[in-house]
């Protein structure tokens, strides 16, 4: 498996809560888990049997790491959302 992590802005803001609000409801996704503290939410999602870490922290953004298949069709349907054309960010 290609694990990966791509970063999705710098600050998590309301424009980014509805993008991913938005993606979460797409009817493949099953949402496992989620955790939360004050500045950080934790959602694992499956997709197509593959797990997805979703990381929101208030003056991070998001972070999501899993397949990178997985998580480039994902971060693309968020991007989409937000009408932004730009290449995914991945943390190394």
């Amino acid at each position: 498996m290609n694990n990966v992590t791509a970063l999705i802005g710098d600050e998590y803001d309301d424009a980014l809560v509805i993008a991913l609000n938005q993606a979460l409801l797409d009817k493949n996704i099953h949402i496992v888990k989620k955790t939360s503290t004050i500045d950080l939410q934790i959602i694992e999602v499956e997709i197509n049997n593959k797990i997805l870490l979703i990381e929101k922290e208030t003056f991070v953004g998001l972070t999501i790491t899993g397949d990178k298949l997985v998580v480039d069709k994902f971060v693309k349907n968020i991007y989409d959302k937000l009408h932004i054309d730009k290449a995914i960010q991945y943390l190394v």
